[in-house]
């Protein structure tokens, strides 16, 4: 189904909740421009919530004009990505805080076996716990990984919306479930 502005500004201005996404099907930071332009279309209906692993660095110039519409940016970090990711993204979520946008560290985590490497990026994954605000997102992983396999990663098979999963929680409090009753809200305040 093709979408015109008029569709779209209808089911945003429509939906129930107070926030839509921007980010959930590719990252936004491949045009961030595009990005910003919806968020200054559509943030007078709800409140933007970006989700991005910030491959290409926003400029001061585009957060600029993503604070002036009041979006919320969830930095997607998790203790699998390499160290140079994680402290990039680490980086970003302080610089997107520090200019003033509201910004939320979104922790694909897991539940990690006791194996070298299961303990090592376990460590890894208490120290990005310990940032704040998070969003615990557990991971969701085929039981045919070599992580799975190979025991660094522990999965249950888990109902998720409307199926069975295989996911890896690294916390039982963690959400699974529809945007509309989850507690975090993308970090929408």
């Amino acid at each position: 189904m093709i979408y015109g502005k008029r569709n779209i500004k209808t089911i945003v201005e429509n939906h129930t909740l107070k926030w839509f996404r921007i980010g959930t099907m590719g990252d936004p930071c491949h045009d961030w421009e595009l990005t910003a332009t919806v968020c200054e279309w559509l943030y007078k209906f709800k409140t933007p919530v970006i989700i991005t692993k910030h491959w290409i660095k926003l400029s001061d110039i585009l957060l600029n004009r993503l604070l002036s519409c009041g979006v919320v940016i969830n930095t997607s970090i998790s203790p699998l990505d390499t160290n140079e990711e994680i402290t990039h993204r680490l980086n970003q979520f302080n610089r997107i805080k520090d200019f003033g946008i509201i910004s939320v560290l979104r922790i694909v985590s897991c539940k990690f076996g006791q194996t070298e490497n299961g303990k090592k990026l376990n460590k890894i994954q208490n120290k990005l716990l310990k940032n704040n605000p998070i969003i615990d997102n557990p991971l969701r992983i085929t039981k045919s990984d070599y992580r799975v396999k190979n025991g660094d990663i522990i999965i249950e098979r888990i109902k998720d919306m409307n199926s069975l999963n295989s996911i890896s929680m690294n916390s039982k409090n963690a959400y699974l479930g529809k945007c509309m009753d989850c507690p975090d809200q993308c970090g929408v305040l």
